[in-house]
């Protein structure tokens, strides 16, 4: 689930506004106290779960950019290797 598909639609201001009868009952605010709650959980989910996506990318990225000076290393050692027995 998207960060941005929870935040669609919330208003901090719906807490504070009246029913139709004009009062906002105890159980109405209790309901949505535990919505409110259930919504951050899934936030917290979320950014967890993007950030050990993050976390795996960088390594990801940083394995490849190990391998990539590899083989750098490899092609500049036999390329000194050969121009060395284009001289001699």
């Amino acid at each position: 689930m998207a960060i941005e598909g929870i935040l669609v639609g919330w208003n901090p201001l719906f807490i504070l506004s009246q029913s139709a009868s004009g009062a906002v009952t105890n159980d109405e605010l209790l309901k949505r106290l535990n919505d409110l709650s259930t919504t951050i959980q899934q936030q917290q989910q979320e950014i967890e779960r993007l950030k050990q996506e993050l976390k795996k990318h960088g390594e990801s990225i940083d394995k490849a950019k190990e391998g990539q000076k590899e083989e750098i290393k490899k092609a500049v050692k036999a390329e000194t290797k050969e121009a060395r027995e284009v001289v001699v």
